[in-house]
Parts: C-alpha cells; structure tokens; sequence
C-alpha cells in the first residue's frame, strides 16, 4: 500500500497499474533493444565471416591458377624438350649419311 490504509485504495491499485505498465514499457524496450543486439551481432558475425570466406576463396583461387600455371608451363617446357630433341635427332640423322659417305 502506497497510501499506508489498510482497506484497498483506490488511488494505490491506479499507481500499481500505472506502475506496472511504466515496467512493462521498459521491460519490452529491454527485450527489442537486446533483440536488436542480437539481430545486429548475427549480422556483422555474416559480414565477417562472409569477408573471411571471400578471402579464403580468392586465396585458394589464386593458389589453383598458380598450380595450374606451372602444370602447363612444366607441360609446355616438356613438349618443347622433346620437339628440340626430335629436330636434334634429324638433324643428326640428315648429316649422318653425309658424313658417313664422306668417310
């Protein structure tokens, strides 16, 4: 009792009334502003984490084309090798016969 009567007053269940819903204003503020909180800290949790992954993609995707750079550069350097080799095997075998009839 507000009043300090001991029957019911009416202005005491008014002020618990009135009290009561100052309460629950500030109870519900409370909860969307924690909610908001929450909704915010999820949303910046998905902007890191989708940063951390586009990273984490490129990264691997300039990895994949560095390997796959040196593959066809190895594949190349090797084909090269053994065009060289062949024209030198040619070359060799067109002055064997020459040097051989020379001889």
């Amino acid at each position: 009792m507000i009043c300090g009567q001991w029957e019911k007053c009416v202005l005491c269940e008014q002020k618990n009334a009135m009290v009561a819903k100052v309460q629950s204003v500030f109870r519900g503020h409370r909860t969307r502003r924690q909610v908001w909180s929450g909704k915010a800290a999820t949303k910046l949790q998905a902007v890191f984490r989708g940063h951390k992954d586009r990273h984490r993609t490129q990264r691997m995707l300039s990895r994949f084309l560095r390997l796959q750079a040196a593959f066809r550069g190895h594949r190349i350097r090797q084909r090269l090798r053994d065009d060289i080799g062949e024209a030198l095997e040619r070359a060799q075998l067109r002055r064997r016969p020459q040097n051989v009839a020379e001889a």
